[in-house]
């Protein structure tokens, strides 16, 4: 889903600023905060950092993340990966480590604070506060009230932890958050649905069987400060209910008797001592029943659902994010009064079909107390039944004096708009329903790696042959992939052998990928755990990286720049005399751009250096000479062993940085387009990619085209979309096709090749800064314009052009030459606006 709006916080409190976080002189080097997530949840937290004049080091296994753009420095590290974490920060200092909102990186910050000597919880506190099992297990020693409980491995299992907590109960993950796999269990009957349910969100084989508490919900938002527990604020949750307890809104300060709210803070104090938990963000959620306050679950985190953002700053006038960010980087903080006002939030939910557009959010922002309106969804996705809280579109937050008021400001605003909502197709949008005999791939199982823009256009062709598509992702934001897919898999792709592991369990018989390369080696464990088509894991990894890929291509005779492999400062002269100056500096296990700079003196090395060993994994650093030319690059697709084509495309770059923003075809030197089909063959061979798109960069200089990178997948950035304009078919399903073994040579015979020049475009706009309001698009497209699509919606924060996450959409034109091209993509673009507010 695209980034929602994310407007400033209600004005809060803070106690008196000392020297560490005021913003530092121009020029000061620090050490960065970093912040474990860069989704919409985490994108508050950043723009906390920046205000306190805080360095941001972000990392996320997405690198489409809004808070990728918003960072510092970003880094395409999971979260959930402590090895790759502890190598990224390995040799850099660190001011803090913390993230908000998600149990995911718990037990990450754990561990990186601890290598580092920095403040956090312990990791076995961690571990405690993660795993329901080991949660409950605690309190249960403390004597603190709780449900009875127990645990199940399979249907045996369930069955006999179902008669010993009784009916109805609660079946649950051990690991998930967000209510995934959370469901209510009425009858014996439901008990399978119920396992398969609660284990799809988990990483564990484990399920947890609760006793169903009677009552009233309430979560408490705490702070522990040198092992005081204070207690910023009580909130009141609004749930669905049975069966699967998504909640709809909150409000602040939770409606209650100062016994019973007495009773809650002394729960919150005898759950947190049960796990040692002396420090930092705490969100303990409790069941008050006829017998007192009971214990749900609790986090060693900050709540997500704009909670800790939005909520508690309009409730009590506290800045708790800005808290915890200090907290982390070893600042002595004290917990200020609380403001006696009140917040409230409430979700917007629609029922299923297909979102057309919001209406009325001018009018629901001009409502007085009203603080944020945030849409979390855009016109095209559809709309799923509640099954979690990846489910709902939008939010509506407002304050006021007292509870009534912050109530009646925020119903107020919810009533004022309104969701249209088309009907959902029965098969790809806009696509006629096919006949049977158009179904080829019915009854198949794709896993798409990847659920980002990216994958769209994959998870599409797929449904269109008929195959259920599974997409597999982290769901966290959540991803655009997930309304399109008919069934997800929440799996940090950066984990190759779970993402293998999943696939078994989801019965898929066949794996694909587009326009990404984060999980190309989940990939290829897919592909060689199963025997299934596709990419090996080995060349997999050769794509992946680039200090073995050139080490291959030396070996084949394939022209690639000079270079030397570099592993510490002492190596770096050696390597610099060898190449020349100016030279290319990378980190070797990077993808893209990222790690990659140009040097022109010793010490400009010096610095890239030490900058790419601190980005790359494994600490691989490569040397290698300038090619100073036209860069260009080629997309191929190759079928058993046979390179069915090669299309090489020229490429557009921003004005102002070596950054992609458009491709087309034809090449204008055919001698050259010549040479590049013979170096992309070689490539191919080079490194063993068969039976997989071919996306390929290189650079002509001096008469010689040498190969930059190569990669077992489609290109990015309209490159699908352009092959499809150039060759007359969709390219995103011949690429299904390949994964699936579907006649690929006969689809390739049937394409209609366009027999003039195509150009695809981002749309970009380097001086877009604020909100998105609403968006003017032509009402039809000319013949000519095979694509335009938008990657930004109502709500969506625009912060400029930096790099390709800020395209703001693209589009696809064909004409009889390049040159009218270029003329029917201006005007196209022209007639694309966006209306924004401004911060």
């Amino acid at each position: 889903m695209p980034c929602p709006e994310t407007p400033s916080a209600p004005a809060a409190h803070t106690d008196t600023p000392s020297q560490h976080h005021q913003p530092p002189a121009p020029g000061e080097s620090r050490p960065p905060v970093l912040i474990l997530g860069g989704s919409p949840l985490q994108v508050p937290m950043i723009q906390a950092a920046r205000r306190l004049g805080m360095r941001t080091l972000v990392v996320d296994a997405n690198p489409d993340v809004p808070g990728a753009a918003l960072a510092d420095e970003f880094a395409a590290v999971s979260t959930t990966d402590v090895d790759g974490l502890l190598a990224l920060t390995r040799d850099r200092e660190l001011a803090g480590v913390t993230s908000v909102g998600t149990d995911r990186p718990v037990r990450a910050i754990a561990a990186v604070a601890r290598a580092h000597g920095l403040p956090a919880v312990s990791p076995e506190t961690a571990a405690a506060c993660t795993d329901k099992a080991l949660m409950l297990q605690a309190v249960a020693r403390a004597g603190v009230p709780h449900p009875r409980f127990a645990l199940a491995t399979d249907l045996d299992e369930l069955r006999a932890a179902v008669a010993q907590v009784g009916l109805p109960c609660i079946v649950k993950p051990l690991d998930s958050s967000g209510s995934r796999g959370v469901v209510q269990v009425n009858t014996e009957a439901d008990l399978p649905r119920a396992l398969k349910y609660a284990l799809e969100p988990s990483h564990e084989p484990t399920v947890i069987v609760e006793e169903l508490l009677v009552g009233r919900e309430i979560s408490c938002e705490v702070l522990c400060v040198d092992g005081v527990y204070h207690v910023i604020a009580t909130t009141d949750k609004d749930t669905t209910g049975s069966p699967h307890f998504i909640e709809t809104g909150h409000t602040q300060p939770a409606d209650l008797d100062e016994e019973t709210l007495a009773a809650a803070h002394a729960l919150v104090a005898q759950c947190l001592a049960a796990v040692d938990m002396r420090f930092g963000p705490a969100h303990v959620e409790m069941m008050l029943t006829e017998n007192g306050p009971v214990l749900i679950e609790f986090g060693s985190r900050m709540a997500g659902d704009f909670v800790s953002s939005h909520v508690v700053p309009g409730s009590t006038g506290i800045d708790f994010i800005g808290l915890v960010l200090r907290q982390a980087c070893g600042e002595q903080i004290e917990v200020p009064p609380d403001s006696g006002r009140a917040a409230a939030i409430r979700f917007l939910t629609a029922p299923e079909g297909v979102l057309r557009a919001f209406h009325g959010e001018e009018a629901a922002r001009a409502v007085p107390g009203v603080d944020a309106v945030i849409t979390l969804a855009a016109p095209g996705e559809a709309i799923t039944p509640l099954y979690s809280s990846t489910d709902r579109l939008g939010v509506v937050v407002a304050s006021g004096p007292d509870r009534a008021a912050a109530v009646a400001a925020c119903e107020r605003a919810r009533s004022l708009i309104r969701i249209e909502v088309g009907q959902a197709p029965s098969s790809a949008a806009a696509d006629p329903a096919p006949v049977e005999g158009d179904l080829p791939a019915r009854g198949r199982r794709v896993l798409v790696i990847g659920a980002g823009r990216g994958q769209l256009g994959l998870i599409r062709a797929i449904k269109r042959l008929g195959a259920t598509a599974v997409v597999a992702s982290l769901t966290a934001g959540p991803p655009p992939g997930l309304k399109e897919a008919d069934e997800a898999i929440d799996v940090d792709l950066l984990d190759p052998d779970a993402v293998a592991r999943e696939a078994r369990l989801a019965g898929v018989d066949a794996v694909a990928t587009s326009c990404l390369d984060t999980g190309l080696e989940a990939l290829g464990a897919v592909v060689d755990e199963l025997g299934l088509r596709g990419l090996t894991r080995a060349a997999a990894r050769l794509c992946m990286d680039k200090l073995a890929m050139k080490r291959r291509m030396v070996e084949h005779g394939v022209p690639t720049a000079p270079f030397r492999e570099v592993s510490s400062p002492e190596e770096l002269g050696a390597a610099l005399e060898a190449v020349g100056l100016p030279a290319m500096v990378k980190a070797a296990d990077l993808q893209g751009s990222a790690g990659v700079f140009k040097v022109t003196s010793p010490a400009q090395a010096r610095a890239a250096f030490d900058r790419a060993q601190s980005l790359s994994r494994h600490g691989t650093v490569i040397v290698e000479r300038f090619l100073n030319g036209t860069e260009f690059g080629a997309q191929a697709l190759v079928h058993d062993g046979e390179i069915l084509h090669v299309t090489v495309h020229g490429d557009d770059l921003a004005a102002d940085a070596p950054i992609p923003i458009g491709h087309h075809v034809p090449l204008p030197d055919g001698v050259l387009a010549s040479q590049a089909r013979e170096v992309t063959n070689a490539a191919v061979v080079a490194l063993g990619l068969d039976n997989c798109a071919v996306n390929i960069d290189l650079m002509a200089c001096d008469g010689q085209v040498y190969v930059i990178e190569l990669t077992g997948r489609a290109g990015a950035n309209g490159l699908p979309e352009l092959m499809s304009a150039v060759h007359g078919l969709d390219y995103y399903e011949l690429v299904a096709r390949e994964a699936l073994d579907l006649d690929v040579p006969g689809a390739w015979v049937r394409r209609e090749p366009w027999p003039g020049a195509a150009l695809a475009m981002m749309l970009t706009d380097p001086d877009a800064h604020g909100t998105v309001v609403d968006v003017a698009v032509p009402a039809d497209l000319p013949e000519w314009a095979v694509d335009l699509t938008l990657f930004r919606g109502p709500g969506d924060r625009l912060d400029g052009f930096t790099s390709s996450n800020d395209c703001l959409g693209q589009l696809v034109v064909r004409g009889q030459d390049l040159s009218r091209c270029r003329q029917r993509a201006a005007a196209l673009a022209a007639q694309v606006s966006f209306n924004l507010k401004e911060a």
